[in-house]
């Protein structure tokens, strides 16, 4: 009965001990699947970050040039009204020019013919 006891008792302990070699293997392999999952995370996050600092950048420069562009485009619609009015104003010259010049040679018309002695009737 001793022996049947102490061989169920080393068998137990066997049995016992493979139990404790292989859940220890299964803790370490959980432990090492755990910590690459925690770098690889901490990996994406800090690309996230680096992805959002680039991103935050890009809107800022964004949001300035179409500043920069909406300003330009006053200045140009200011010019292009300038240039309007100055169109406008070149053509109330050329007409007046033009009456002028009409005025004129209306003028010269009438002195020369003034300057010409009259005919002589026979």
């Amino acid at each position: 009965m001793k022996n049947k006891a102490l061989v169920l008792g080393v068998f137990l302990l066997f049995i016992s001990l493979l139990i404790f070699v292989f859940s220890g293997k299964t803790v370490d392999k959980s432990k090492k699947e755990l910590n690459q999952e925690r770098y690889s995370r901490m990996v994406a996050e800090e690309s996230l970050e680096k992805a959002m600092s680039k991103l935050r950048a890009i809107e800022s420069e964004a949001a300035n040039t179409k500043e920069k562009v909406q300003s330009t485009q006053v200045v140009l619609n200011e010019e292009r009204a300038k240039i309007s009015g100055l169109q406008s104003e070149l053509e109330k010259m050329a007409v007046l020019n033009e009456k002028l010049q009409k005025q004129l040679n209306e003028a010269l018309t009438a002195s020369d013919q003034a300057q010409q002695p009259p005919a002589q009737t026979p």
